[in-house]
């Protein structure tokens, strides 16, 4: 398949920029508004019962400063302009079509804090030490053409590893091909870094992890039982819109300590999902742009890698094509994974049936494989920029079950909310506050 030309030119390209800042720059100059229910962010529950109400003045209740320092933690990827040509075309920017994949390089980039820094790392209080790793971590996914050794996770050398299948950038890639290209990625540059050397990718297909599949991993493994792991799982909740009966599993699945987010979204517009209050999903949005960053620098500014506002979608508004990821340091914390995650797979009153994902005691190569393969759909520089992204293309086993109100497994209907109610009693944290007393340049970088 030939690779597409230029998908923008200068002209373009600036006016492809301006208008992803009109239409998404306002959402980052509005407060955040925070009910009464806890906050959960990547397996941390943030409440106002922990809060020493006795302890201080401050308006800001501790928890939601707490849950911000959490969070502005995370690692902000967004779409880059002007960075060099990725090979093959004059293309200089992912304005209009690499969403999805910063999106992965999100979740990727969640596995390595975890995996180099450890869980509870936060950004404000890391000392030297960590903050040079954690600028290190980020110029794995510098944009500027690379090598498995330099920039491994980079837009460049991800659009090199999808010219193994065929494709380029300008296409437009849904969750399930992200999954495939981390996958392919971080298999590749295991042996260029020794600081990941003992992190192996495993991805689930058909909705399904084979422990004995990974128990010949961990026995392959140099560091054996104490290798980390970071686990995909590609898949379809429903038909064209989420099968709300699924809503609890994502939420459970999210409260997990192993769980380091989703690519998804909803309807052309991938996030990438990292938490949840009540029904609403937290997220980080790719879909801002900003200039290519030179990281040649060792001390290069942090402050377009990180956001202090979290964006929210009532959870029916989700797209049903997601990949989940989850990140497990030993063998001994996947046993405790697939302990825990057994318990919230199944949706409730569906008794056993219709689970989110399952787990089976055999190898893959024991079941009959299914007759459909792994695609990256074609997506040509003509449509970029038009945001029809339609993941029916996605290689996914969909999941299609009685919803809770009709028991009619074709019913997945619902009130779709894009307007969240007020709540009388929540917290507003103005953009102003947040600025001031959550921003960037009060971390000692």
């Amino acid at each position: 398949m030939a690779k597409p030309d230029n998908a923008y030119g200068p002209l373009r390209t600036g006016l492809a920029s301006t208008w992803y800042k009109l239409k998404h720059g306002w959402q980052y100059n509005v407060g955040f508004e925070i009910g009464k229910e806890p906050l959960f962010l990547l397996g941390k529950c943030y409440s106002n019962l922990s809060d020493n109400h006795s302890a201080s003045n401050d308006s800001t209740p501790a928890h939601i400063k707490l849950f911000i320092d959490h969070f502005m933690s995370i690692t902000w990827l967004t779409y880059r302009k002007d960075f060099p040509p990725i090979e093959g075309t004059r293309i200089t920017t992912d304005c209009g079509w690499g969403c999805m994949i910063r999106s992965g390089q999100m979740l990727l980039a969640t596995a390595l804090n975890y995996h180099l820094l450890g869980r509870d790392w936060r950004l404000a209080t890391s000392d030297k030490k960590q903050r040079r790793m954690h600028r290190q971590i980020l110029t794995w996914f510098e944009d500027q053409p690379g090598t498995p050794d330099t920039c491994p996770f980079a837009l460049h050398q991800l659009m090199e590893v999808a010219s193994n299948y065929g494709y380029s950038a300008g296409n437009w890639f849904g969750p399930a091909q992200v999954a495939v290209l981390m996958r392919d990625s971080i298999t590749a540059s295991r042996n260029h870094h020794p600081l990941i050397k003992n992190l192996m990718v495993y991805m689930a297909k058909d909705c399904t992890v084979y422990l004995k599949d990974l128990e010949d991993m961990y026995k392959s493994e140099p560091t054996g039982t104490n290798t980390a792991l970071l686990l995909l799982i590609p898949i379809r909740l429903g038909g064209d819109s989420l099968n709300v009966i699924y809503i609890p599993c994502i939420t459970a699945l999210l409260a997990m300590e192993y769980c380091i987010g989703i690519i998804g979204g909803r309807p052309k517009h991938s996030v990438y999902f990292v938490g949840f209050q009540d029904k609403k999903l937290l997220y980080l949005d790719p879909h801002y742009v900003q200039k290519k960053i030179d990281m040649s620098h060792p001390e290069f500014d942090l402050k377009s890698f990180h956001s202090h506002l979290p964006q929210r979608l009532h959870a029916v508004n989700m797209d049903p094509s997601c990949t989940i990821g989850f990140y497990c340091k030993s063998q001994e914390d996947f046993n405790q994974f697939c302990t825990d995650a057994q318990k919230v797979v199944i949706p409730p009153l569906q008794r056993g049936h219709y689970p989110f994902f399952t787990f089976s005691d055999n190898h893959e190569s024991s079941v009959v494989p299914p007759t459909s393969t792994v695609v990256i759909p074609t997506r040509n520089s003509s449509d970029i920029g038009s945001g029809d992204h339609n993941h029916q293309d996605d290689e996914f086993v969909v999941i299609e079950c009685p919803t809770k109100d009709s028991g009619d497994p074709s019913n997945t209907s619902v009130e779709r909310s894009h307007d969240l109610p007020v709540e009388s009693d929540a917290i507003l944290v103005d953009s102003e506050t947040l600025s001031n007393e959550f921003s960037l340049n009060s971390v000692p970088y």
